[in-house]
């Protein structure tokens, strides 16, 4: 009887675990298309459709200070376009349930030493995805001693 108890656990854990693993990629989808429309509104300078995707209770850090929401869309409307391009960036999608996930892009642009690392971190509610967290911060260019600060 212990047996048959202990196989059927495994079963549904397996069970679980096999759709989770489908729930984490169906996440990813969503992060990976909301990821794309959220860059292509800015990009293009719809601005009230990049404010639309922040929670109404975003926390929004540039460079280590919070700034208040409204100031997204401030810098969304001043910024020129369009945008000389980033030599690199680097994108990471990464899931952590059925509903939430995060992106981090690190861009390196030309000509400059200039690297810039934006985290959003993205949550799934009754009004569809949106961003509750969001930073952005450059980071010095590396000194003569060695790599930036706080670089691993």
């Amino acid at each position: 009887m212990r047996g048959t108890v202990a196989c059927l656990l495994l079963l549904l854990s397996a069970g679980q675990a096999l759709g989770s693993d489908s729930g984490m990629e169906e996440t990813r989808r969503a992060l990976e298309e909301m990821n794309r429309l959220e860059q292509e509104a800015f990009v293009e300078g719809d601005c009230d459709g990049l404010l639309a995707m922040l929670h109404e209770d975003v926390s929004f850090y540039v460079n280590g200070r919070k700034m208040p929401r409204a100031a997204v869309g401030e810098f969304c409307t001043r910024i020129p376009r369009p945008f000389p391009g980033a030599a690199e960036v680097e994108t990471s999608i990464e899931p952590v349930g059925a509903g939430a996930g995060y992106v981090v892009k690190v861009m390196s642009f030309p000509g400059t030493p200039k690297v810039e690392v934006v985290t959003k971190i993205w949550k799934r509610g009754n009004d569809g995805w949106k961003i509750v967290h969001f930073q952005s911060t450059v980071m010095p260019p590396r000194g003569p001693s060695g790599p930036r600060p706080g670089a691993v």
